[in-house]
């Protein structure tokens, strides 16, 4: 039996991202004989008992995250004060995993964290850091002021220790093994509780359609994420583009059924009022979505990873992406996912045009379907964790 740490500023049952990978990543190592003990910062019951794991709750983990994040964005937080906030976090989770005789810490969204607690422990450490795929410069160009200490992080991440194991996106993978340090790229499917991904038969699309009150003539394109993420503006006027070859089109936006007032704005000022249809899905019903659309799209320019992406290809549906590094790596392998250039209405509207008009799109998505699911499954992302623990412990 490995006693495992897990340290996380956030818990993984939240739906999105890396914490849904999480979610079932963890219990699926507790069934395979890793007691696996979560150290987190949100507001969870302390020695809660979630699915096979323990929740440890910290208010310094809270404390550092506020502090974290407020440096990040451009707060009034000095690199002196964040540094403390996380010597406090780690002080408290070397306490707590020390008496439980933890062997082995995985730490999770923000390296330092769990790094300083590993080391105060003597302990082998491996660091989950979820980082999106531009340098600085095309960060500031796309706008996006998150990441404007990016140089920051990307020094911090040349303290890491030989020893230490980076899970990180396909663009992390170049510059940090240059440096020594083995980065895995491991990420899963979120949504097997709600019965395993499959190539989306006509009749199960019916079923969503008529589910969705969308007729089965019209032609959708589903963004499954949040309105408010970047690319919004670039995916609507290209919709605008685009409606006048497809008058069917229907764009269909998850994450809430009313719209966010920019989003409803820029709607009527495009006159897209009858093309926009806005959702919110529970989580048993996430694969309606996928199953009423005929293409997915990813608009957003600074994604980290896109689990939509790979969530449809493991349901056969086509995808759209921006050609960064990292999609241009991840999807380059699945014909049925199609690359735009970032930012550009024209091209996004162009290769959705392509999407929806080529039939042979549609089938690459769906041949290659069984290879997304097996790629990206539970078993296979959590057998390459437990490889990874036992070598580590080895060493």
């Amino acid at each position: 039996m490995i006693r495992l740490g897990f340290t996380s500023t956030f818990f993984p049952p939240q739906i999105g991202g890396l914490p849904a990978v999480l979610n079932l990543l963890l219990p699926w190592l507790a069934q395979h004989e890793i007691a696996v003990t979560v150290a987190v910062g949100t507001d969870v019951p302390d020695g809660w008992h979630y699915r096979g794991v323990t929740v440890l709750r910290f208010a310094e983990i809270a404390a550092y995250r506020r502090t974290f994040f407020d440096y990040l964005t451009g707060g009034s937080t000095t690199l002196e004060e964040l540094d403390v906030a996380c010597n406090e976090a780690a002080t408290a989770i070397t306490r707590a995993f020390g008496a439980e005789r933890i062997e082995l810490i995985h730490n999770y969204l923000n390296f330092e964290l769990g790094q300083r607690a590993a080391e105060s422990l003597g302990l082998p450490v491996v660091v989950t850091f979820h980082t999106p795929q531009y340098t600085r410069e095309e960060f500031e160009q796309a706008g996006a002021s998150y990441y404007a200490r990016a140089d920051w992080l990307l020094e911090q991440y040349t303290r890491l220790r030989p020893s230490a194991v980076v899970t990180a996106t396909q663009f992390a993978l170049h510059r940090w093994r240059s440096r020594g340090l083995i980065c895995p790229f491991m990420v899963t499917i979120p949504y097997p509780l709600n019965g395993a991904f499959r190539p989306v038969s006509p009749a199960y699309k019916t079923t969503a359609r008529d589910t969705l009150r969308i007729d089965l003539s019209q032609r959708v394109i589903c963004f499954v994420q949040r309105p408010a993420k970047p690319g919004m503006d670039v995916m609507l006027r290209a919709a605008a583009l685009l409606r006048e070859q497809v008058p069917e089109l229907k764009l269909l936006i998850t994450g809430s059924d009313t719209p966010p007032v920019p989003l409803a704005i820029q709607t009527q000022s495009l006159n897209l009022g009858d093309v926009v249809m806005c959702r919110a899905f529970q989580t048993h019903e996430m694969l309606l979505p996928y199953a009423a659309a005929d293409a997915v799209i990813l608009p957003n320019p600074v994604e980290g990873f896109g689990l939509p992406a790979v969530e449809a290809l493991a349901c056969g549906v086509p995808v759209v992406a921006p050609a960064t590094p990292l999609f241009s790596e991840f999807l380059g392998d699945f014909p049925g996912a199609l690359l735009f250039e970032p930012g550009s209405v024209v091209s996004l509207a162009d290769t959705l045009h392509h999407a929806l008009s080529d039939p042979r799109v549609l089938q690459y998505a769906s041949s290659s379907a069984s290879v997304v699911r097996q790629r990206y499954s539970v078993d296979r992302v959590g057998n390459d964790h437990l490889d990874l623990y036992h070598t580590l412990l080895e060493e």
